[in-house]
């Protein structure tokens, strides 16, 4: 778990020069992009031709757009999408450590990009963990604007959401300046999340989009019990179920084959 919010932190921030030398070694062209959003500047990268059906990526918490460069270089991918991934409010390069604890508020937000799909299908948006909240977010806010989501370890189920012990003290005053910026929104958006899910609880019949949900049956952080939650919930939608029984919460690097396969057979 420890290993898990570390490699979130440090692992994946990277900064436009970082991330315009990774695609030039591979001699992919690369956009970096922003925009503001609520008076604060958002980014996001983009590769792929804009033409084609757009894939959204939206990271987890910790973590940030580059966490997806293995998709976004993806030769199969950039062949048939044109692909955006962005930074979350408070983290990455969108306003670092401004925490923005509402769903609705972080959908709204994200939802500028979906305005840059030229193509005739609806977008296709992926998310892993606490962004597969938040793409189910926008698919009950904007559900004729959306026309998928690939929802990969989805935090989803206010009941058994989980507040790890170290969480309340990492909020004390005492010791909120000592908590790396990353781990400190991410603690922030934890512990308003199980509120946000109850606000959400009459929403999921609006979701109008096919869904794949993808999890692992070893997930410590998101239980594989949210599987049957969205099954239940999602009255409305067409659900196809993916579980991995040795997978983990790590899925999109873990199987990235199966997340690939997902998003692409939507496009």
């Amino acid at each position: 778990m420890i290993f898990h919010y570390l490699q979130g932190c440090f692992g994946s921030r990277r900064g436009d020069a970082s991330v315009k030398a990774y695609f030039e070694k591979k001699q992919i062209p690369v956009s970096i992009g922003y925009y503001k959003a609520e008076g604060r500047w958002i980014r996001y990268l983009e590769t792929g031709t804009p033409d084609k059906p757009l894939v959204l990526w939206v990271h987890g918490a910790p973590g940030a757009a580059s966490a997806f460069l293995h998709f976004l270089s993806d030769k199969d991918l950039l062949a048939t999408a044109h692909m955006i991934s962005v930074d979350r409010p408070g983290f990455g390069y969108s306003s670092f450590g401004d925490t923005v604890v509402s769903l609705e508020r972080q959908a709204a937000m994200l939802y500028p990009l979906l305005k840059k799909n030229q193509s005739e299908k609806l977008p296709v948006l992926a998310g892993h963990s606490y962004g597969g909240t938040i793409v189910g977010r926008m698919a009950m806010d904007f559900p004729d604007e959306i026309g998928a989501l690939v929802m990969v370890a989805p935090a989803v189920d206010p009941r058994i959401e989980k507040i790890f012990r170290v969480s309340y003290p990492a909020d004390c005053w005492m010791f909120r300046p000592l908590v790396p910026t990353c781990l400190r929104v991410t603690n922030e958006e934890k512990l308003g999340h199980v509120s946000q899910l109850y606000r959400m609880l009459p929403l999921w019949k609006k979701i109008v989009a096919a869904v794949t949900i993808i999890h692992g049956e070893k997930d410590k952080i998101a239980p594989v019990e949210n599987v049957s939650f969205l099954q239940s919930s999602l009255t409305h939608a067409r659900v196809k179920t993916i579980v991995n029984p040795h997978g983990g919460h790590l899925l999109p690097w873990e199987t990235p084959q199966v997340m690939k396969e997902a998003v692409m057979s939507y496009l």
